[in-house]
């Protein structure tokens, strides 16, 4: 059992599935909105939730490399990093839209506000 825990394929494995499970955790940060409302607190919290899920991921694939055999690890190596590719995917799309919006928004420029009158200083 040990010997198939140091084989090329359990090092990928060991590779892929931390990284899928911190995009997960950054979706499920996303998606319960841990970050709303928290100022420059929010990137930690979010990362916070990366990290906590490629934590997981490495339990997951040390077990997995422990009681799967070798061709189902190979295939499930290949999904996983289609995943992988999906969410990279996913996440660049959404930041180079946000991008153009920002771009967008610049080049627009803030709407003029009217001048007000003169300040009086009152004792």
């Amino acid at each position: 059992m040990a010997h198939k825990m140091l084989k090329p394929y359990s090092w990928l494995c060991y590779l892929l599935v931390p990284i899928l499970f911190f995009f997960i955790g950054l979706s499920l940060a996303g998606f319960v909105g841990a970050g709303k409302g928290q100022g420059l607190a929010a990137g930690a919290i979010v990362l916070g939730y990366g990290v906590i899920g490629a934590a997981i991921g490495i339990v997951i694939a040390l077990l997995l490399t422990s009681h799967l055999s070798r061709k189902t690890l190979i295939r499930l190596n290949g999904i996983v990093a289609l995943s992988i590719a999906f969410f990279y995917g996913y996440y660049h799309i959404r930041y180079k839209a946000r991008d153009r919006e920002r771009a967008q928004e610049e080049q627009l420029g803030e709407p003029q506000r009217s001048p007000t009158g003169p300040t009086t200083d009152t004792p």
